[in-house]
């Protein structure tokens, strides 16, 4: 973080701004003593106050992924691929709610989740989450990413001005 804070500050200077996401998980998946997975959806989603129901819907589509990915694994026996988990999790919350968009259905608010569909959309879905929302668990998929695009990370930054 130190780091952002630094290029942010630099690029401020000069008239060039950087964003910060801002995403706050609001599900989370943990595996219970019992062996078995456990959905935990944020509080503010609970209730019928009709307030950011398709921001909701989308947190519980992205932690339903997750879990059918760790069952899966885990019944075959396979270790988990974090960060594959990760971009197919996401990838599926953003399919769920195009198409409830599709059907007349209510659009996300949260502004860090509009961003990370922009980030889909252009095909920088992969790229955003590794820089943004990094963790050392994907440090050999960084590492790769890194080798095989040597400027990448300059690019993704004055494309689109983003940090974590």
């Amino acid at each position: 973080m130190p780091t952002w804070d630094k290029l942010a500050a630099l690029r401020s200077k000069v008239g060039y701004p950087m964003t910060a996401l801002h995403l706050q998980r609001k599900a989370s998946v943990k595996l219970d003593a019992n062996g078995k997975f456990v959905i935990n959806l944020d509080s503010e989603f609970s209730g019928n106050n009709g307030k950011m129901v398709a921001d909701g819907a989308m947190w519980l589509a992205y932690a339903t992924f997750e879990v059918n990915a760790r069952q899966r694994n885990l019944q075959d026996k396979v270790a988990d691929q974090p960060f594959a988990i990760e971009v197919a999790s996401w990838r599926s919350a953003l399919q769920v709610i195009d198409e409830v968009v599709a059907n007349g259905g209510q659009d996300i608010q949260d502004p860090a989740l509009l961003n990370i569909r922009m980030l889909a959309k252009a095909n920088q879905l992969e790229t955003g989450l590794m820089l943004l929302q990094y963790r050392e668990s994907w440090r050999a998929e960084f590492e790769a990413w890194k080798k095989a695009n040597p400027n990448g990370i300059r690019k993704f930054v004055n494309t689109y001005a983003l940090r974590p």
